[in-house]
């Protein structure tokens, strides 16, 4: 006869050492009591089981026999014996395995601990160091936290992350160790630093494969999670045992609803589920590879971020700037800032000492201006060690790119008082170009004729020009062409720059022929017009009506002569004002031209212009042009637009089907 519990006069407690492997077996049945089934015949005999040791030992386990022939009938009195000394058994191994609040800590009170100890919801992350020789855990109470604007995630994206650095912990045993080490700290996050908590893996390292809190992470299985689920499931049968009240599924249901093992399923279902493995590149071919997979439309986000994060070890994928800033741009498009931050930050610690160098810290402010990410910029400038004038102009302008002018304006009278910088000519003149974005022109020219003696900076060409785009916005003609008299007395340059504002006025007065004269004078005066040069004189051009001169004009822009080489291709702006202005005229068979060669580029002109181009080829009996339009126009639309122009182009085909009948 088989018993689970038998007369208390035959209770023994036997100490079992387990082998820790990963997962605490005492932390798996911790609040249960572990019964071991023995069979007897007359004799007393208790079963032992042995392990071998690692680390942690010790589950008091009770060994029970009863006689099977009659057994001592049980009492009341003797019934409340076995439940008092299940009660003690049960109290036991909780003060051996600790409190079963530490195999609940989850997202929820990792969140509700750092906000009681700091007042602010702090990110948390963690990282894996080697220190003095030790292999070391730690845990980063990082210095941005959920209630600023710029936080990256959501509440529920924040808890998530904080659920995955708790579930961590409680796999290491450290939930109660980091809530003692951080109620005892005094030091709280600030801007550029994190708050360390330290923890110890053991001293062979041989549980650094156990490290899940990785971007990347390996494929398989992890041979410690394996055995924490297979000795999971040799326990489920004595469990349910135990739960005698209960029948079987009943209690396998319990068991999913248990806190204390729910939490051990999730963790072990995390463990094992797959996950994509990138490999760093070794040779130069890798590396190609990987870069054509970073620039390729259809690799996902994260995808993205892991391919990024595998090649940083390869210098020269360090020193792809282009390659950096297309990984951002489509991270940030995807609305990933998150993995904008892990990427970049990761890239700190990728490169070799004496990094991170100004430059490349510089480098860093304006990827995550470019992410609209400024609290991120102003934590890499904190980085920048001395301070220094270059850094505090890209800060400046990360500012001013995101529209957040009061922050330039606080930036600059803050900053260099608190870091001891002398802002130079670059720092200034992003201050002039913010004064103007604001409208404050009568700060933004006062500040212009202080340069000198209150920063002892002067002026250069590029202060002309702020100055001179907020005279054009305003249309004070007087004062524009003043400054320009001020640029020629103080001998200053003038740059493509001050030529395109004075071919913008030129057009704005309806003189777009002096503004093309002076678009071919620029050539002697050895300034190269760039494409906004043309595109401000056609489309002056064109809104007069000249479309005759505007094409002349968009013709010549291949064989306009540069510095480094000839040509200046147009873009899409340049093609919709040559379209709509052609069509305005019914020069159809020149605007057909214009609108396949802006098709051939994959550029697809808004509907109402190729619909009025259709129409008027239609009604010009140019039915092949017409239908050439419809066709290079369906291959160039994408998305939503496609089904939309399907509809238009459905209704051209039927008008074109009775033309001919």
């Amino acid at each position: 006869m088989m018993n689970v519990v038998g007369s208390h006069h035959h209770l023994q407690k036997l100490q079992l050492p387990v082998q820790d492997l990963g997962l605490s077996l005492s932390h798996v049945m911790r609040g249960r009591s572990l019964f071991i089934l023995s069979s007897s015949n007359n004799s007393a005999a208790a079963s032992r089981c042995s392990l071998h040791t690692r680390r942690r030992r010790l589950i008091a386990v009770r060994a029970s026999n009863d006689d099977d022939r009659g057994g001592d009938q049980s009492s009341s009195g003797q019934d409340d014996d076995d439940d008092s000394s299940g009660r003690m058994s049960r109290e036991d191994l909780e003060r051996l395995v600790g409190p079963d609040e530490d195999a609940t800590f989850s997202g929820l009170d990792l969140a509700n601990l750092i906000r009681n100890k700091y007042g602010r919801s702090y990110d948390v992350t963690l990282i894996k160091k080697e220190f003095m020789g030790r292999q070391l855990l730690a845990m980063n109470v990082m210095w941005k936290y959920r209630e600023q604007r710029s936080f990256p995630l959501s509440e529920e994206e924040y808890l998530l992350r904080l659920d995955s650095v708790a579930t961590t912990l409680r796999c290491w045993g450290a939930v109660a160790h980091v809530r003692n080490t951080l109620g005892k700290l005094k030091e709280r996050p600030r801007i550029g630093k994190a708050v360390s908590i330290f923890i110890d893996m053991d001293q062979t390292g041989g549980r650094a494969n156990e490290w899940i809190y990785n971007p990347v992470r390996p494929t398989g299985l992890n041979p410690c999670c394996c055995c924490c689920f297979f000795l999971l499931l040799l326990l489920l049968p004595l469990w349910l045992l135990n739960n005698k009240e209960a029948p079987t599924m009943a209690a396998a249901a319990a068991l999913c609803r248990s806190p204390s093992l729910l939490s051990r399923r999730h963790l072990l279902l995390r463990l094992l589920s797959t996950q994509t493995h990138t490999q760093t590149p070794t040779t130069p071919a890798d590396l190609s590879r990987l870069k054509a997979s970073i620039r390729d439309a259809a690799t996902t986000p994260d995808a993205i971020a892991a391919l990024f994060l595998s090649a940083l070890p390869h210098p020269a994928f360090l020193a792809d700037r282009p390659l950096f800033a297309l990984s951002v741009r489509r991270l940030a498009s995807a609305g990933r800032r998150d993995l904008v931050a892990s990427v970049l930050s990761s890239s700190l610690t990728a490169l070799p000492s004496p990094h991170p160098s100004e430059g490349f810290l510089i480098r860093l402010i304006g990827l995550y201006s470019a992410a609209s990410m400024p609290d991120h910029s102003l934590a890499a400038f904190r980085l920048v060690n001395p301070p220094s004038d270059r850094a505090l102009s890209a800060l400046l302008s990360a500012y001013h790119d995101n529209r957040l002018y009061d922050r330039v304006l606080q930036a600059f009278n803050t900053l260099p008082a608190e870091l001891a910088i002398k802002p130079g000519l670059v720092s200034h003149n992003v201050l002039l170009k913010t004064l103007v974005a604001t409208g404050d022109l009568a700060a933004a020219r006062a500040l212009f004729d202080e340069m000198p003696e209150m920063a002892g900076v002067h002026p250069d060409i590029v202060s002309c020009n702020e100055i001179l785009k907020g005279y054009l916005s305003t249309g004070d003609d007087a004062a524009f062409d003043q400054l320009l008299k001020e640029i020629t007395e103080r001998r200053l340059k003038p740059s493509v720059g001050t030529y395109n504002l004075r071919m913008a006025l030129l057009c704005a007065r309806e003189r777009s022929f002096e503004a093309q004269e002076l678009l071919d004078a620029m050539g002697a005066k050895s300034v190269a017009p760039n494409r906004a040069s043309f595109n401000t004189v056609i489309k002056g051009l064109c809104n007069e009506g000249e479309v005759g001169a505007a094409m002349a004009l968009f013709r010549r822009m291949p064989q306009v002569p540069r510095q480094n080489g000839t040509g200046v291709s147009p873009n899409f702006e340049t093609y919709i004002m040559l379209l709509e202005a052609l069509v305005n005229k019914r020069l159809f068979d020149t605007a057909s031209e214009v609108c396949k060669e802006c098709l051939r580029n994959k550029w697809a002109p808004p509907f109402q212009a190729v619909k009025a181009l259709v129409q008027g080829l239609l009604k010009s009996r140019k039915a092949k042009q017409a239908n050439e339009v419809l066709v290079a126009m369906r291959k160039a639309v994408k998305g939503d637009a496609k089904q939309e122009w399907i509809k238009v182009e459905a209704h051209f085909q039927s008008v074109l089907a009775a033309n001919k009948a």
